[in-house]
């Protein structure tokens, strides 16, 4: 990420205000640009009106990091809790 991008994605967190955000990022196309776009057209708290505007392909890449996420998450509870040891007889 850029220092632009940063510094954006800092002050959105701080205040919610996705139009100050997209003041400092450049006029280029990104992904944040996109978000932060949805975010002050749809309302800073309705995230998926804000997630639609992303092509379908990078809302799918997005959904599949999320559910490996999810997954690992829960592997490694499991073996924290349990080990290696057979879950199921």
């Amino acid at each position: 990420d850029s220092a632009e991008e940063l510094e954006a994605r800092r002050i959105f967190w701080s205040t919610q205000d996705a139009v100050a955000a997209l003041r400092l990022l450049p006029r280029r196309p990104s992904v944040a640009r996109q978000l932060l776009e949805g975010l002050r057209d749809s309302g800073s708290s309705n995230v998926l009106a804000a997630l639609s505007r992303l092509p379908k392909n990078l809302r799918s890449m997005y959904l599949h990091a999320l559910q490996s996420w999810v997954w690992n998450h829960a592997a490694s509870e499991r073996l924290r809790r349990y080990g290696c040891e057979a879950a199921v007889e």
